[in-house]
């Protein structure tokens, strides 16, 4: 699937906001992994190794109730 710059930055504002409700949005890093993917540019297990790693470096914010270990 090609996906044109300009089409891709629309849905994923979109997508995007969406996520950011469930602190599950994609900075950057992670959204030019997803340019690349829907391109074709670099394959599924590529994506998402890539992300993984990347989620995996984010500090992560508490939400009410958790205690801190």
């Amino acid at each position: 699937m090609n996906i044109s710059r300009q089409e891709f930055e629309k849905i994923f504002r979109r997508m995007n906001a969406s996520w950011s409700y469930e602190d599950a949005e994609l900075n950057d890093e992670e959204k030019e992994l997803l340019w690349k993917r829907l391109n074709e540019e670099i394959t599924d297990e590529e994506f998402n190794r890539s992300l993984i790693e990347k989620k995996s470096k984010r500090p992560r914010i508490k939400t009410s109730g958790e205690k801190t270990p």
